[in-house]
């Protein structure tokens, strides 16, 4: 039977003959006894690029690459400094001290034993450790006396603020002195007759009388003794014959006494 077009036409007594030959032949009885394919299956027969997340070589590659990750971004935020570090550290003979030194006084505190620089510190330490190191260092300055570790801050000295818990140890000392002096402070006042610190707000006495103030005394130590009882600001030749001997007594003023030497 065919139609205006000349096509063969099937009734439904022959679709049922064709259906009935397909699921009689051989081929698709071995279908049926497979069992049937996931899609996942399938897709990976139809696209063999394609890799599921149990493929072996996958795993491996995401392993590595999670690993590699984890390990910068670790890397980046906790990574931990274990090596030691140098800080320049001062010594302040009085509690009473609240800014940091400058110009002639720090200048002095290098050269008398009250400043030391590149004072090497360890992360490992505790605090404990960190006190009885700086105790060791001047020791014969401190002489035992209890003193403060303090930060430098826009020429102010301020006690480190630490959250409950957290101790002064040598990571701690690293962050909060980076590129800074530590300052350390006794708390009692050191008494040291010959070595003494020069206030930059003292007036300066000859002999006990005289008084000449900061602002119109010569910058320069070498006087004569007239130029000093004259209250004179220009610095004539020292003679080679006169010493001066400058000491800061309790009073926090500075005693010039001329010396004679003794020409017998």
């Amino acid at each position: 039977m065919h139609n205006s077009f000349g096509q063969q036409m099937y009734t439904p007594s022959d679709m049922r003959i064709v259906v009935s030959e397909v699921l009689q032949s051989e081929e698709f009885c071995n279908q049926l006894k497979t069992p049937a394919a996931t899609p996942i299956d399938e897709l990976r027969r139809l696209f063999p690029s394609i890799r599921g997340p149990n493929n072996p070589e996958m795993m491996r590659r995401s392993i590595r690459s999670g690993h590699t990750f984890e390990k910068t971004k670790n890397s980046k935020n906790n990574k931990i400094i274990t090596s030691d570090f140098q800080r320049d550290i001062i010594l302040l003979k009085s509690e009473t001290i609240t800014h940091t030194l400058s110009g002639y006084k720090k200048s002095w505190a290098y050269e008398n034993g009250y400043a030391m620089s590149a004072v090497t510190f360890k992360p490992s330490w505790m605090e404990q450790d960190i006190f009885e190191y700086i105790q060791n260092l001047f020791e014969e300055k401190l002489q035992g006396i209890k003193f403060e570790i303090l930060i430098p801050m826009n020429r102010h000295l301020v006690k480190p603020n630490l959250p409950k818990g957290i101790t002064l140890d040598g990571t701690i000392m690293r962050q909060l002195f980076n590129q800074k002096v530590v300052y350390v402070r006794s708390l009692s006042k050191i008494t040291d007759e010959k070595e003494s610190f020069v206030n930059d707000d003292i007036d300066v006495h000859v002999n006990g009388s005289d008084e000449i103030s900061k602002s119109s005394a010569p910058k320069n130590d070498k006087y004569t003794g007239n130029d000093l009882h004259n209250n004179q600001s220009v610095l004539p030749p020292f003679a080679s014959d006169d010493n001066i001997l400058m000491e800061l007594h309790d009073s926090d003023l500075i005693e010039l006494q001329f010396i004679e030497d003794d020409l017998d």
